[in-house]
């Protein structure tokens, strides 16, 4: 399928396109996040006991958190850390699914077997209390992880490996479930006939024709672990301060909500934003990739 044909029928989805702008503003803004606080002078981690929980004003737009920090360069670093955390976990775990879906779906047997018993075993896991409980784990005291996670991004490295061990089970089924069909077409048997190899066939021939329904599933799947990254760093138990992250921010301000409500309410509408963003991008690109919504 043309990309030009699949972008015509997206801008047709008209809440898709809005949040492809929102997206794209927010990470455009994240990237730039250095140089935003360069420009107006602002430093995240800079504290002042002095100016906690000031208003707005005084070179800091929207004020001060409990630490005297200001608070939106700290809003734009939280960009960086909830939705960087999101995509790359989301990426890196629709890779391990893809693999493990590919193999299990092409080989069938005793590997479709195995590997499928695995996957469900994982689905039927409470995925939240799973989550909490390997965020409240030291990783830094198991053998032979030490070296990964006894720096100060810790509990980054941590989210994002917690986040792709339990994100790759429904791309799995989703990729084994399209190859088990297509791996019977004519083009495949053509192809195996040619002598060309399976790994050479998988990646060809089998994964571009999969590749549409993936890449609506991990869209809709940044969202839900924006959320989940939020929810344990609102719980003191994902990403750690100094870092700011939308959910520890939450945290903290939720002390004083009723004297600084902006503390909670600015977070967590930027949650929501992101969150809602995603999904109506998931629904756009559903649009744009199933050959049923063609115009005709």
């Amino acid at each position: 399928m043309e990309w030009r044909l699949i972008w015509e029928r997206f801008r047709e989805h008209k809440a898709g396109l809005w949040g492809l702008w929102a997206v794209l503003a927010i990470a455009l803004i994240a990237i730039f996040a250095p140089a935003i606080g360069a420009a107006l002078g602002l430093d995240p981690y800079a504290q002042d006991i002095l100016l906690r929980y000031a208003p707005p004003g005084n070179g800091h737009p929207l004020g001060t958190d409990e630490a005297g920090r200001d608070f939106l360069i700290r809003l734009i670093y939280g960009a960086q850390v909830s939705v960087g955390v999101a995509v790359l976990s989301t990426v890196a775990s629709m890779i391990v699914g893809v693999i493990i879906g590919a193999i299990a779906g092409y080989y069938g047997g005793l590997w479709d077997a195995f590997l499928m018993r695995f996957t469900d075993a994982l689905l039927s896991l409470p995925l939240l209390p799973v989550l909490i409980l390997l965020a409240a784990m030291d990783f830094a005291k198991l053998p032979g992880l030490g070296l990964f996670f006894a720096d100060g991004d810790a509990s980054l490295t941590k989210m994002v490996l917690i986040f792709v061990l339990f994100s790759w089970m429904t791309v799995a089924r989703l990729v084994r479930g399209q190859i088990l069909q297509l791996k019977e077409m004519e083009f495949v048997t053509a192809a195996r006939s040619l002598g060309m190899r399976d790994a050479r066939i998988i990646l060809r021939h089998v994964l571009p024709s999969v590749l549409p329904a993936v890449i609506v599933a991990v869209s809709l799947a940044v969202g839900q672990t924006i959320l989940f990254e939020s929810a344990l760093s609102f719980l003191g138990l994902g990403i750690q301060p100094p870092l700011a992250s939308w959910g520890n921010m939450l945290n903290n301000g939720l002390e004083t909500l009723s004297a600084a409500p902006m503390l909670v309410f600015l977070p967590g509408f930027c949650i929501l934003v992101v969150v809602v963003a995603f999904n109506f991008i998931g629904d756009g690109l559903q649009h744009a990739l199933d050959p049923k919504s063609v115009k005709r």
